[in-house]
């Protein structure tokens, strides 16, 4: 014979059901891209000599 369920216990289930989607819901709505940018933590020396490597120019002159 199978087990017998209580509509209390089912409704609980439904409302954390519930919950749970509205939570997540509005997780995803608050989600800022910009906060998990890990590029702000970078060093301003790090970020200088980067951008002195990857110009196009050489860095030297070249004597021939």
């Amino acid at each position: 014979m199978p087990a017998r369920i209580d509509h209390s216990i089912l409704r609980r289930i439904a409302v954390a059901g519930a919950l749970l989607l509205l939570g997540l819901s509005a997780g995803c709505a608050m989600w800022h891209p910009d906060r998990w940018d890990l590029d702000r933590y970078r060093d301003e020396r790090a970020v200088d000599i980067e951008g002195h490597l990857s110009r196009e120019d050489p860095i030297v002159a070249s004597p021939f």
